[in-house]
């Protein structure tokens, strides 16, 4: 895998200001060794303190925005086995239910022939 880079995003003009200098950053992934440049130092000193600050808030932000989606994922996943539970009715129960059913649908058709019996006299 390679360097991805990730540019901050860059901050509004105020007034006749032009748009604050965008922060590179890379991301190193476990199997790999960072690579620092030489220059890393000057990089961070030409950045200005307020910006690495609004920088450092930003990721925080999103971090925190992650830790709240991965949250809700995992209390959604939770939801699972409870909605499985619920729909799946008990075996005794609904061998219950397709005895009472049998028993209604016998005596509703027993009700109906003697109801034609009736009409027809």
């Amino acid at each position: 895998m390679s360097l991805l880079p990730i540019r901050f995003p860059k901050q509004k003009p105020e007034g006749s200001e032009p748009y604050s200098q965008s922060i590179n950053w890379k991301i190193v992934f476990a199997n790999q060794k960072p690579k620092i440049e030489l220059n890393i130092e000057d990089g961070i000193k030409a950045v200005e303190l307020k910006e690495l600050k609004r920088a450092a808030e930003w990721y925080g932000q999103e971090i925190m925005r992650m830790i709240v989606r991965a949250q809700k994922i995992a209390d959604f996943n939770k939801l699972g086995p409870i909605e499985e539970q619920a729909t799946t009715p008990d075996l005794d129960q609904l061998d219950r239910l397709m005895r009472y059913q049998t028993s209604i649908q016998r005596q509703l058709s027993t009700a109906i022939g003697e109801l034609l019996a009736l009409t027809k006299t």
